[in-house]
């Protein structure tokens, strides 16, 4: 619709009897909006109608009805568009644009418009040109350049009409031009290709449902078969790939095929290819042929389909009905159902044009989850191939059974074993049953023989809803629990310790690995509990196990530990008692137990007693200890200073003396090292992590101290290091340790490996040369 809507529009109303005017009006835009500002005083009826291609706005004022209506350049968001009036003379329009570009102009057609309208560049930002015009890339190609008239005459002329659509502010799919001129090349004889601007084309916007919305990475060609309607292909960044995808528009919808005999089904069954064939009673019954033609429409580009109507002579076949010829399986599918729902139909042969047995490829995936079918997943390994193919023979003699109730899909066990992880079983879990490819779907870990019969009830038992889901769990603990101690508790013995168990539980769920801090805390809290034998303390990862959202919600938890106490006369289903306190003392999370759990109350003197206990034999611990690292600590600083530098930036105590070799420049170095400042603050330690630290001797891998100190030490010597900062991390210093520390290192050397020996080039005197 163009200027024949404006003019058609005012002899309406001319004929009427009513006098219609046009208001001068002013327009802008910015990336994102258009503003026009209409040059009226409206007195009533003011409306103002959009959609998201046409702009009408009337009022009635002084002189008469006044009326602004076109279709516009390119279309907008009506639903975030408005109007508002401002001052005495001035009506102001605000319509946001569909897509963030600049328009080259407001309205389809301007011209029965030019001397009403006028650019107001103070509504309007400094106009870049972000219109490309294709910099000629089509030029001298088979693409025509196609108008909106010249793409009317060829769809109503050709058989088969490619197009490459494009805005020309949009620049995101302007990667596939050179592709589809190669395509257009190989192709000309099979079908005309062309270039639209879906600007100045709203029949091919209309044609293929194109819109502004439409610019994105996600690159699409649009195809044209004469009779029979528009179709939408992605694009392939391989021209003989696109050839390949366009090749099956090339023929006819649906192949008519001769019914005198027999010979035609043999041929399409001889090609070993996939092809759908409905056989009609009578070319008459419209209705069957047009659900035919519905579902081969919907299939068009995956499936070639063809129609032959009444008995096929020396098959038996009567129609109607539909197979599904395929080089695999069983070589035919018959569809047993209604043949007058093309949902049904086209379900039918979603399931059944994939082998019973499909290789896993990612790009399956969006299909796979479209047949709305749990998977059947299986890993197979190349070697030996006698097991592969044993296997491969169980999976296809249970796929069977499961055509329209379940898909089976074969993975690599080198490739895609990390895809077993999800369905937490066993580590040499060969099957599985996932419900979807889509996010968080449900898994269910196969653990029996690799057999037809059992692998068939797993997947039945699946089917009638008595499987539970897999899910992620830790081994479970082999040591028995003594009461006292702290139990680690894995997700498959979860159930056992909530409802109904010997014991009363208290499960502190935490969120990765215990520090010192709360492990500390939880021990204590376990260990007066010795006198109560029926209570008992137990450990969960939440990042080990499954996190258990029926107990914990859904929102992450608010400390590193959530405690919760569940009792053994407590009914399935009862929520946990949970521990809301902010004090996690040993004193505050007893008394938190005592009135929930009987038996701690019962005992509760004995509990405090036991308690008061512990501590006194922990304190006197601590002091015995603190003791020992004090004497440690004076004899250690009465030991002989050895003074590795002149200036004393170095000085190294033998805490222990080794023997054998002192490692030369470039040794391999283990060494052993507990790092502290000199308030005694640890900020690193080999020691804690088990695994000695290597470094090459006298290369700079480490601070001077080190690569000089350590060239004066023997295999298994330990000293205490005293670095001044010039010798450590300097005025700086580096993530704990501060500027200008003095550092002590506790450390060990516990071997090292001799430096390579450094090749000698040889040396030719003048003479040889």
């Amino acid at each position: 619709m163009h200027a024949r809507f404006a003019c058609f529009f005012l002899l309406l109303l001319s004929s009427a009897g009513l006098a219609i005017n046009i208001p001068k009006f002013k327009w802008g835009q910015d990336k994102s909006k258009i503003f026009l500002s209409i040059d009226i005083k409206c007195s009533e009826n003011r409306q103002l109608d959009l959609s998201d291609d046409k702009f009408n706005f009337e009022c009635d004022t002084a002189k008469g009805r006044h009326q602004l209506q076109f279709v516009l350049r390119e279309d907008i968001d009506a639903s975030g568009s408005k109007c508002e009036s401002k001052g005495k003379r001035e009506e102001c329009v605000l319509l946001k644009k569909g897509e963030e570009h600049y328009f080259d102009q407001l309205m389809e057609d301007p011209k029965p418009f030019r001397k009403y309208m006028t650019v107001d560049w103070k509504m309007a930002e400094k106009i870049d040109d972000d219109n490309d015009d294709g910099d000629g890339v089509f030029d001298g190609s088979p693409v025509k350049q196609l108008s909106a008239k010249k793409l009317q005459k060829v769809l109503n002329k050709e058989d088969m009409v490619v197009v490459f659509m494009r805005y020309p502010w949009c620049n995101k799919c302007e990667y596939a031009r050179e592709t589809f001129i190669e395509v257009a090349r190989k192709m000309k004889k099979d079908a005309v290709f062309g270039v639209v601007d879906a600007r100045e084309n709203r029949l091919a916007r209309s044609v293929w449902n194109f819109t502004s919305g439409t610019c994105d990475y996600k690159c699409f060609h649009y195809v044209h078969r004469r009779h029979e309607g528009a179709y939408q292909i992605k694009h392939e960044h391989d021209a003989n790939d696109m050839v390949e995808v366009l090749s099956r528009y090339k023929t006819p919808l649906l192949d008519v095929l001769p019914s005198s005999s027999s010979t035609a089904l043999e041929a399409i069954q001889n090609a070993k290819k996939l092809k759908v064939v409905a056989i009609l009673p009578d070319p008459k019954d419209t209705a069957l042929e047009g659900v035919v033609h519905e579902v081969a429409k919907a299939f068009r580009g995956k499936l070639e389909f063809a129609v032959a109507y009444g008995t096929i002579q020396g098959t038996g076949e009567v129609p109607p009905s539909i197979k599904l010829y395929k080089p695999f399986d069983d070589g035919v599918s018959t569809y047993i159902g209604n043949l007058h729902s093309a949902a049904e139909i086209s379900k039918f042969l979603d399931i059944n044009c994939l082998p019973q047995v499909q290789e896993y490829d990612f790009r399956l995936q969006e299909t796979m989850d479209g047949l709305g079918l749990p998977g059947l997943h299986f890993w197979v390994d190349e070697k030996p191939e006698a097991t592969k193919r044993a296997r491969v023979e169980v999976m296809r003699e249970v796929a069977k059974a499961l055509v329209g109730k379940m898909y089976v899909m074969q993975f690599d066990e080198r490739r895609h074993s990390y895809l077993k992880d999800n369905f937490h079983g066993p580590y040499d879990l060969l099957l599985g049953i996932q419900d979807s490819f889509g996010s968080n779907p449900k898994r269910y870990a196969y653990k029996g023989a690799f057999t037809a019969e059992a692998i068939s009830k797993f997947a039945d038992d699946y089917l009638n809803g008595l499987l539970e889901p897999s899910r992620k769990s830790e081994d479970e603990p082999e040591e028995a629990w003594e009461p006292g101690t702290l139990k680690k508790i894995v997700h498959t013995t979860l159930a056992g310790h909530m409802h109904g168990g010997p014991n009363a539980t208290v499960i502190a769920f935490h969120k990765s690995e215990l520090d010192d801090k709360w492990a500390s805390r939880l021990t204590r809290l376990a260990q007066p509990l010795k006198v109560v034998p029926s209570v008992l303390i137990g450990l969960y990862n939440l990042n080990a196990n499954h996190v258990p959202t029926d107990i914990l919600g859904d929102e992450p938890l608010s400390s590193p530990v959530r405690l919760a106490v569940f009792l053994p006369s407590a009914a399935p289903g009862t929520p946990p008692i949970m521990y809301t306190g902010s004090k996690w003392s040993q004193r505050a999370l007893l008394e938190f137990l005592k009135p929930h759990i009987p038996s701690v109350e019962a005992a509760w003197d004995e509990v405090w007693a036991e308690a008061k206990r512990l501590d006194e034999e922990q304190k006197a611990l601590r002091e015995a200890e603190a003791a020992a690292r004090k004497a440690e600590e004076e004899r250690i600083a009465a030991l002989p200073k050895i003074s590795i530098t002149p200036d004393d930036g170095i000085i190294k105590q033998v805490i222990k003396e080794g023997d054998g070799e002192v490692p030369p420049a470039g040794s391999g170095v283990k060494a052993h090292y507990t790092g502290t400042l000199l308030d005694g603050t640890k900020f690193d330690s080999s020691r804690d992590r088990g695994q000695p630290f290597e470094f090459k001797l006298g290369q700079g891998m480490v601070i001077k101290c080190w690569d000089q100190a350590f060239a004066t030490m023997k295999v298994g010597e330990q000293a205490l290091l005293t670095c001044q900062s010039d010798y450590a991390y300097g005025e700086q210093g580096t993530g704990p340790i501060p500027a200008k520390a003095t550092l002590k290192f506790d450390v060990e050397l516990v071997g090292f490996d001799a430096p390579e020996p450094v090749e000698q080039e040889e040396d030719f005197s003048q003479d040889e040369l």
